[in-house]
């Protein structure tokens, strides 16, 4: 049995580092949105001004956002190192393109450095402004040559530049890579993956770019109503699910098992979206007559000056009446079937058969024989439903207008606000392989047979 709790916890270490590498890639490569410059907007900071520029560059730095990726990378031997590095959002970006035509990448940063250069020598007044954000807006050399060669060059210093540009253009297609080779480049601990974990880790998300509030200090607030869902959801499903099992089981064939067993199956069949939105249609208003208006409008919560979490919760607990029936509803049915097949199941099996011949009521082998094995599989179908609630119940926080993790995932969504979607993803995650990782040892103390290879 210690061997095989051992077994479960090492292998939960590879698992969290898993989760948090492909939360943290997600977080960087799914949505093309620079952190930096949201932050400079949310501040009402212009980004292509003077100051929003220098306000980018630190605020670029203050994210270690010019740190790579993850402690080393495989690129092709032409490309910069750490494209990250390069702060000036349209070098990065020229950069980038021009390395993936075949460039080499210090060739394309001495044209950007040129180029610099005869921007500040041209005399801005006498060229037109189109002319001017093509210019500083263009990205292929193609575009680079035909725009240069329409300016105007008063000064010999611009002339003199531009002969230099053109000649630093000539010298990129002489030394342009047509053969790709790979270049392994090892960047240390000084990396974003490994700052990043480390924070999240210890709680410190970032802040949400909505209004700028801590991440953590969000979830935690959210996380609350999720886990009185939760806890409610769990608490009904076993008082109602258990009883009906063992009974069903008991009475196997009766009309009482045909009736509950079909009645659970089609809760079981009933999508939880359709079951919510037809409990707030026709039971939260008098739309259908004032006989049905039996529960409160979803998301009418109230609140006083002063008021404690708990006291706001006793209040307003008649709001969770109907979320929780949608939750129960199809647990119920599941966890109910379980045990009623368990039951049939250690019924027909020899020891009981021994035990109700040595003269045992069938009171007595349900208790004592019955039930306890019964019981054994069921501890890591609960355990397991409790991380499945935490993500299950998003929509049904979101229907109800319930204030919990599932909501703020969803706004965080409709918002862009990419630090608290990605920090509940991991949270989520985490929970999910904590509470498997749960059910593993406590199953192992349960039924001391268990090994390895089960």
């Amino acid at each position: 049995m210690w061997r095989y709790i051992g077994y479960r916890v090492v292998l939960f270490i590879p698992t969290t580092i898993a989760i948090l590498l492909i939360a943290f890639l997600l977080s960087r490569q799914t949505f093309d949105v620079d952190t930096a410059e949201s932050w400079l907007i949310y501040d009402g900071i212009d980004p292509n001004s003077v100051e929003g520029n220098k306000a980018y560059e630190r605020e670029y730095k203050l994210q270690n956002l010019n740190l790579p990726l993850f402690y080393f990378s495989i690129i092709p031997a032409h490309y910069h190192p750490n494209l990250n590095s390069i702060i000036d959002r349209q070098d990065r970006k020229i950069l980038s393109s021009l390395q993936s035509e075949g460039y080499r990448c210090e060739d394309v940063l001495t044209l950007l450095e040129v180029r610099k250069n005869l921007l500040s020598t041209l005399n801005y007044r006498i060229i037109p402004d189109s002319i001017l954000q093509a210019l500083n807006f263009a990205e292929s050399i193609h575009d680079f040559q035909a725009i240069s060669s329409m300016l105007n060059y008063e000064s010999e210093q611009a002339q003199t530049l531009n002969g230099k540009f053109h000649k630093t253009i000539q010298k990129m297609e002489e030394r342009k890579v047509h053969f790709i080779s790979p270049s392994f480049v090892w960047h240390g601990i000084k990396n974003q993956w490994h700052l990043w974990s480390i924070n999240m880790l210890n709680g410190n998300m970032g802040k949400s770019i909505k209004d700028g509030r801590k991440v953590s200090q969000k979830i935690w607030n959210a996380m609350r109503w999720t886990l009185i869902l939760l806890g409610l959801n769990l608490i009904f499903t076993l008082i109602i699910s258990i009883p009906f099992g063992i009974w069903s089981g008991l009475k196997t064939g009766s009309w009482f098992d045909r009736l509950t067993q079909s009645f659970w199956m089609m809760l079981y069949a009933t999508p939880v979206f359709w079951l919510a939105s037809m409990l707030i249609m026709y039971f939260t208003s008098d739309r259908y007559g004032t006989w049905m208006d039996i529960f409160p409008v979803p998301g009418l919560w109230h609140t006083e000056p002063n008021q404690t979490f708990w006291s706001f919760l006793k209040v307003n607990s008649h709001q969770f009446i109907l979320p929780v029936i949608c939750l129960v509803a199809n647990d119920i049915a599941f966890l109910s079937r379980v045990v009623r097949n368990n039951v049939r199941e250690n019924l027909n099996k020899r020891y009981t058969k021994v035990a109700a011949a040595k003269g045992l009521s069938q009171t007595l082998v349900l208790v004592k024989h019955v039930i306890p094995n019964v019981l054994i599989p069921l501890v890591t179908i609960v355990v397991a439903a409790i991380p499945a609630g935490l993500s299950g119940g998003l929509i049904i926080e979101v229907l109800f207008n319930i204030p919990g993790v599932g909501r703020l995932m969803y706004e965080s969504i409709q918002t862009q606000d990419w630090n608290v979607v990605f920090s509940i993803l991991a949270i989520i995650s985490l929970a999910v392989t904590l509470f498997l990782l749960v059910g593993d040892v406590l199953y192992a103390f349960v039924n001391p047979k268990v090994s390895i290879d089960e």
